[in-house]
């Protein structure tokens, strides 16, 4: 969005050192909330130095009294509204305090391509693309509506596309990430999109939900176009944490089908890379159990196990917050998804952290990940077969 004769340096605090004393006009910083306080810590350095900065992204959407608190000028939403306008105050000598784009949703045809050509590839593994923003589902633990709205805003196929290749001009075979929410629900976009870009070979992974194992013609669009693993938030296996957590209960309506989706789309050979919270209201010493069962009976290749973490913006954390059961916060780093940031119902906290581990140790021992993976590879061969 920045005019092209601005000089531009992209920095990455995950990956390489910051130059405070580095000769900039403008530093702007985005951060999710685990990042806050760290992001807060550089801009206190760099204004100690008289840089003038700019904080935006999901934190300061949320909590804009707390970036105020490190920086000059806040962005409240999607900056697309007022980033230009904030250039031209900039300029000026007269930048507001708070350009705020909050409710306001840009169309995503109007999107300009990432400048990919600012990361040092060297660093990176995995490469972005988003095509679409939005999510229906509002889940009482998410933020995304909160931030995206909760219709679907998508870039048509021919601006995926030019994204791909600038991708594959400046990091040629690396591994893709769609990080749409939920990439497939719009069945015709996506149809388009697969078929679009099957010929470039790619090799990605996104996130979905368990309805496209119900079209046959998606799941084999999906494996041609190059995808190989599709992160699947199941996030509970218990249906009275299920009907509080997704108020459109769609998620609750297809619990007793999890099982036979996941067979399904991973003898496609597309594995699932399962999401699971735990530290929810219903939750009692047996979730460990539960859960373990769940994940070793259902052969899930790969699966992630989050602390419920009641992120500010989410239904969650108002919630939480009303009945006086958040910890206080110290340090916005607590809220990584891997620690408890509040009171539970049902066990104490040496309780629930003592059965993480046992399920870390259950699940992540070399007999499990035998298991899953011998039958992931027999899915393969059986695939080759036909």
């Amino acid at each position: 969005m920045m005019p092209s004769h601005y000089e531009i340096k992209y920095l990455d605090d995950g990956k390489e050192h910051i130059n405070y004393a580095g000769e900039y006009d403008l530093v702007a910083i985005t951060a999710l909330t685990p990042k806050a306080s760290r992001a807060f810590e550089i801009a206190d350095e760099f204004r100690k130095r008289g840089k003038y900065v700019v904080m935006g992204g999901p934190h300061a959407s949320v909590l804009p009294e707390d970036a105020a608190r490190h920086a000059d000028s806040v962005f409240v939403g999607e900056a697309q509204f007022s980033w230009n306008d904030f250039i031209e105050d900039f300029m000026q000598g007269h930048p507001k305090p708070v350009y705020n784009g909050a409710g306001r949703y840009a169309a995503m045809t109007e999107s300009p391509v990432p400048r990919y050509d600012l990361l040092n590839m060297e660093n990176y593994k995995i490469i972005p693309v988003e095509t679409t923003r939005g999510c229906p589902h509002d889940c009482e633990f998410c933020s995304s509506t909160k931030l995206w709205g909760r219709s679907y805003r998508r870039k048509n196929v021919a601006q995926v596309i030019r994204e791909i290749e600038e991708v594959k001009r400046y990091a040629n075979n690396k591994f893709l990430f769609f990080v749409d929410d939920n990439m497939f629900v719009q069945r015709e976009f996506s149809y388009e999109l697969l078929k679009a870009i099957r010929k470039y070979k790619l090799r990605w992974f996104a996130q979905s939900d368990i309805s496209v194992s119900d079209d046959d013609k998606l799941l084999d669009l999906i494996y041609q176009a190059g995808c190989r693993e599709l992160l699947i938030g199941f996030e509970t296996i218990s249906p009275d944490n299920l009907k509080t957590l997704d108020s459109s209960q769609w998620k609750l309506k297809q619990l007793a089908r999890y099982p036979s989706a996941i067979e399904k789309i991973q003898a496609e050979g597309i594995s699932i890379y399962g999401s699971f919270i735990l530290g929810l209201d219903h939750d009692d010493e047996s979730v460990f159990q539960r859960t373990r069962d769940f994940i070793i009976n259902t052969n899930l290749l790969g699966f992630q196990i989050l602390v419920m973490t009641p992120i500010p913006g989410t239904r969650v954390h108002e919630r939480l917050k009303k009945e006086n059961r958040l910890y206080p916060v110290k340090d916005w780093g607590t809220y990584s998804t891997y620690q408890l940031n509040y009171e539970l119902k049902k066990m104490s906290r040496d309780t629930f952290e003592k059965g993480m581990l046992w399920l870390f140790r259950e699940l992540y021992s070399e007999e499990a990940f035998n298991k899953r993976k011998m039958h992931y590879l027999k899915l393969i061969r059986n695939l080759k077969k036909s």
